[in-house]
């Protein structure tokens, strides 16, 4: 990997270019430029065709633990579709006042041709394998939200002095999707897209292991939060992916219990705050039949959970994307970190959507342990009508079961029915437990508290517990 001063350079370069596309509402490009100079280093240039820059963005750039890998110093080219010039910048993001920091240049006069757009361009000591590599695990995360309106492409030099380039990522994949689709069915796309390519290391999706996208089960949640200011909501998305390899698959992929959640702010990739990870765990997973083994942020900033005992040839994964609706441009307010109430919130919706789209796939314990007793009681209640010789009764108890009267007599088809309607019961009140009002107390299997050990059944682990209640913050 590049070294973690320069990832943050080269985040913070291709963020800024992103978040003027996003405030010029209009189609643009991003352009990421990796070039040997003659002297061995590295000229890493990102362009982008969206909004004039500011300069007050740089103010941030002050720290000298860049310092041996860069020298500091930004050559910057800045126009808006309106002026008759091109601003040239130095910007020496080491000196200690603004006129030694921020050099103008001579303009460069346009040719009589309307256009927008910023390139700023840097040299550096980066090894350029190790630096390609970075921006390609880089843009590839970018995929995954694919951005409205923006195309983001890496662009890879290959001799000194040449013009032969190979553009090795293209980004362009939310251009094509109609501008009604919302950023959150951006997000979920994106992972099924993810998950598809075992976690981008293909460039292809496996159709060996996932023959078709019934096997993979997508849960959604949004939650936001108004600021004082109109329209400038914090939005958090969240994004759950089940994926099921059928074990009779000729795959000899790998998967694993453990899986990396993947963090996005304001549409870049991000390292994941420690804090917000560790909201994320304080979520009862057991609810929707998953357990948390560990977790933890890795040396990369890469937050990693691994998964208790899944099921065989299952794999889950995650994605959190926070942004603020009303574009922010850079160094001109104070970075906090998104409510952590607002990701947990986010991250138990998703998953409440995906236990409300695949009943009885998602149980609580409490919910498995009571399936084990349906197909007894279904028989009972089944032998019960049956053997009562009150016409009224059974042709009542038919209306209820939704058959005709004449279909009581068949075999199996009063218990078989039974067991559905206990099922649906059970299933429904195992959908968001913490929302049920004590209205609903008297219904069939209704949870009353308590702990519960785990059973054997349709949840994803198997290990024995102590279900205890985690403490759950409000929004």
């Amino acid at each position: 990997m590049a070294s973690s001063s320069t990832q943050t350079l080269y985040r913070f370069l291709i963020n800024s270019a992103i978040q003027r596309c996003r405030s010029s509402n209009r189609l643009c490009r991003v352009s990421i430029v990796v070039k040997r100079c003659l002297d061995l280093d590295l000229r890493i240039s990102v362009s982008d065709t969206g909004d004039m820059i500011d300069l007050s963005e740089f103010q941030v750039l002050g720290n000298h633990e860049f310092c041996g890998l860069w020298d500091g110093v930004l050559s910057i080219a800045t126009t808006d579709v309106h002026e008759k010039e091109i601003y040239n910048y130095r910007v020496d993001a080491f000196q200690t006042t603004s006129a030694s920091k921020f050099v103008r240049l001579p303009s460069t006069l346009k040719k009589s041709v309307e256009f927008s757009g910023t390139d700023v361009s840097l040299t550096t000591k980066d090894d350029k394998d190790i630096c390609v590599a970075w921006m390609m695990q880089f843009c590839r995360k970018m995929l995954i939200l694919k951005i409205p309106s923006i195309t983001v492409e890496l662009i890879v030099e290959h001799m000194v002095g040449s013009t032969s380039s190979d553009t090795l990522v293209l980004a362009s994949e939310g251009v094509t999707l109609p501008l009604s689709t919302s950023n959150i069915e951006r997000l979920s796309l994106g992972m099924e897209d993810y998950v598809f390519k075992h976690r981008n290391s293909t460039d292809m999706g496996c159709w060996r292991c996932y023959p078709n996208r019934e096997n993979l089960k997508i849960g959604t949640g949004l939650a936001y939060e108004m600021e004082n200011l109109p329209n400038d909501n914090q939005m958090v998305e969240a994004v759950i992916v089940v994926a099921t390899v059928p074990d009779y698959s000729e795959s000899d992929c790998s998967l694993d219990s453990v899986a990396k959640v993947l963090y996005f702010e304001n549409f870049v990739p991000c390292s994941m705050p420690t804090a917000l990870l560790g909201s994320l765990a304080r979520i009862n997973w057991k609810d929707y039949g998953l357990a948390i083994k560990s977790h933890l942020v890795d040396d990369h900033g890469d937050a990693v959970i691994e998964w208790e005992n899944l099921q065989p040839f299952t794999t889950v994964e995650l994605a959190l994307h926070c942004y603020h609706k009303k574009v922010k441009k850079l160094g001109t307010h104070k970075k906090r970190l998104p409510e952590r109430s607002l990701v947990k919130n986010a991250m138990k919706l998703s998953l409440d959507d995906l236990k409300a789209k695949y009943p009885g796939l998602f149980l609580s314990p409490h919910a498995v342990k009571i399936k084990k007793h349906v197909p007894e009681l279904s028989r009972t209640i089944a032998g019960l009508i049956l053997s009562s010789n009150d016409d009224h009764f059974t042709k009542e108890c038919a209306v209820l079961l939704g058959i005709q009267p004449s279909d009581l007599g068949k075999e199996g088809r009063v218990e078989s029915c039974v067991r559905e309607r206990i099922m649906s019961i059970i299933e429904m009140n195992d959908i968001n437990p913490r929302k049920r009002g004590r209205e609903e107390a008297n219904l069939l299997f209704h949870e009353g508290g308590g702990n519960s050990g785990d059973d054997e059944g349709e949840c994803l682990y198997e290990n024995d517990y102590d279900d205890a209640s985690l403490s759950q913050s409000r929004t």
